[in-house]
């Protein structure tokens, strides 16, 4: 009796079995959705390409030289940028003979003609860097309408126009620096660099560490909340503390209101260091140019 041949699962005996033409379609439809799928990827990368290849339209010589009003008259020694924005706001500068009031005007400095207050300027090629050490009955400005004696008078005569940087009251003493340097003054003004000041107060009564340590927790001030980022003692007098402050912004008044904050008003203040800058043993009312290496200290911590 002749056995009977067992087929492999899946075939027949007669050969392999052939497939629907149902599942061929089906297998042709999903290249097609996959195809169909990649299309819309495959043009943002085609577009991609494109753009790069584009050319691209290159700025005109003037356009790479132009800058903001503002900016040029920080770069001519005159104000910083933001006090400089207050000049041009009052009407103060032309452009070529007309009155702008645009801070954001860009000017060419070597075709436009810029003046303030009927007077030429231009943009100051060397620096210039003065530490001086502010007595007090003296404003920290560039002249004074009332014809008080400025922290220019302070200094002989410069070869290029500068503006003192760091506001001080008339009554407090200490470090003023001179430049004509505009993203200097910016960045030292500008609380987002947070460059730390430290002052000398003396003040009425016997401060309390519980009270220094509010003050470095922060006090609610009428234009917002303020800290000092360390406070200490220094001396104790019969009647006075003498106490250290350090604060990371250069806001109005900030050390007299933190300790009036606290009950403990002002006697005398001295600001003794701005960031790198430090007055060491530069005498009351003198004047002194910054090292090479404090200039560059001074920059580095500005990020410039």
């Amino acid at each position: 009796m002749e056995r009977k041949r067992k087929g492999r699962p899946g075939r027949s005996a007669r050969g392999p079995v052939k497939r629907s033409e149902s599942s061929g379609k089906g297998k042709g439809t999903k290249k097609k959705r996959a195809a169909r799928t990649k299309a819309p990827a495959t043009a943002k990368r085609e577009a991609r390409r494109s753009a790069r290849r584009a050319p691209r339209r290159v700025p005109s010589r003037t356009e790479r030289s132009e800058i903001r009003l503002n900016r040029f008259l920080a770069m001519a020694g005159v104000a910083s940028r933001r006090a400089g924005d207050e000049l041009i706001r009052e009407g103060r500068v032309s452009v070529d003979g007309a009155i702008e009031t645009s801070p954001g005007r860009r000017v060419d400095p070597e075709s436009n003609e810029v003046k303030l207050d009927g007077r030429s300027l231009r943009i100051e090629q060397r620096r210039i860097y003065v530490l001086v050490n502010k007595p007090t009955g003296c404003v920290v400005t560039a002249a004074d309408p009332q014809g008080r004696k400025t922290v220019l008078d302070l200094v002989p005569k410069l070869p290029a126009r500068v503006f003192p940087v760091g506001r001080l009251d008339l009554n407090s003493t200490g470090l003023v620096l001179l430049t004509n340097d505009g993203e200097v003054a910016e960045r030292l003004g500008h609380p987002r660099y947070e460059i730390e000041r430290v002052y000398r107060a003396k003040v009425s009564g016997s401060v309390s560490t519980e009270l220094l340590e509010r003050l470095e927790r922060g006090v609610t001030l009428d234009d917002g909340p303020a800290r000092a980022l360390r406070a200490r003692t220094v001396k104790r007098n019969q009647g006075s503390t003498v106490i250290e402050l350090r604060v990371g912004e250069g806001r109005f008044h900030l050390v007299r209101r933190l300790m009036d904050a606290i009950g403990h008003p002002v006697r005398r203040l001295t600001r003794v260091s701005m960031g790198p800058l430090s007055l060491g043993a530069l005498p009351l009312g003198e004047a002194r140019p910054l090292t090479m290496s404090e200039a560059r200290s001074l920059r580095r911590a500005l990020g410039l």
